[in-house]
């Protein structure tokens, strides 16, 4: 555990998406500025995991330029923006977790939730192998703490874009075409789907605080669930087809809102769940 520069950005309403992938050939987003909507009215923007595209060969500096972006587009709404890394954007930030309202909270972007991480994706072979490749090195043969594993997990993510960059990325009917086949691939995802819920629990469950909550994203699949005792909300994605959220944390109060899109710009829906918080204040970043 540790405290990241971003930490003492942090003030409330604090607003949570997930899953941008600007820059990404499938991606909705066509510039941050779409998403000034959401930001109005809000003190943190904390973008949770896969906001840009560090895949696109452009390296760390590139990641951090694009990021750049989204930091303007929050200032122009009154807003600080705070990254949490995901696996197609594992060097934006030093930040995999944060933890809010003494520790009911946890926002992680997901992909730790998976031992594959990329698990539907044309890489996953590749980076089972890399996980493998930690186990053998004598890093990590059992995770003492979510630390550890967040850590692994972000290692393994940026060697692997290390070794990919410059190599292009698939055009929008190749990338369609590829989650379909061969037909185990779709099984996988749903299987995924289905899984993500209990995976959440387990994950809370080694957190010494044994949050209430657990905001995620990563699997591009929206919803909430129940699993003991434990709400998870999965934001879903800027991508197609499934749809995406956002998470409020104001007042002592969490909520969820459907995201639309309406004149050319992402806007808050109506309210698809809230529930009292005593805090939002944040109290760690892993």
């Amino acid at each position: 555990m540790f405290t990241d520069p971003q930490q003492s950005r942090v003030r409330g309403p604090i607003r949570i998406v997930s899953d941008v992938h600007w820059r990404h050939p499938v991606g909705i987003v066509r510039h941050p500025e779409q998403l000034a909507p959401l930001f109005d009215g809000a003190g943190t923007v904390i973008f949770n995991g896969d906001t840009v595209e560090q895949r696109s060969g452009t390296g760390r500096d590139g990641v951090m330029e694009a990021a750049g972006r989204f930091e303007e587009c929050c200032r122009s709404e009154g807003a600080e923006a705070v990254f949490v890394n995901g696996n197609h954007d594992p060097d934006v930030s030093g930040c995999g977790l944060l933890e809010f309202a003494g520790g009911r909270v946890v926002v992680t972007h997901g992909d730790v939730l998976f031992p594959e991480i990329g698990i539907w994706g044309s890489s996953m072979p590749k980076l089972k192998s890399q996980c493998e490749d930690f186990f053998r090195d004598g890093q990590a043969q059992v995770f003492e703490s979510v630390d550890e594993l967040i850590d692994t997990v972000r290692g393994v993510c940026s060697r692997l874009i290390r070794e990919r960059n410059g190599n292009p990325q698939p055009g929008v009917v190749s990338f369609f075409l590829a989650q379909g086949w061969p037909p185990v691939r779709t099984l996988r995802i749903i299987k995924c789907w289905l899984d993500t819920p209990e995976r959440g629990a387990q994950l809370a469950a080694r957190q010494k605080t044994r949050p209430r909550f657990m905001v995620m994203g990563h699997t591009h699949y929206p919803g909430i669930w129940r699993r003991r005792g434990l709400i998870v909300i999965n934001t879903g994605s800027f991508m197609p087809p499934l749809g995406r959220t956002l998470v409020e944390l104001d007042n002592g109060a969490l909520a969820v809102r459907r995201i639309v899109y309406r004149r050319k710009a992402f806007r808050l829906g109506k309210t698809l769940g809230k529930w009292a918080v005593p805090c939002a204040e944040v109290d760690s970043f892993t």
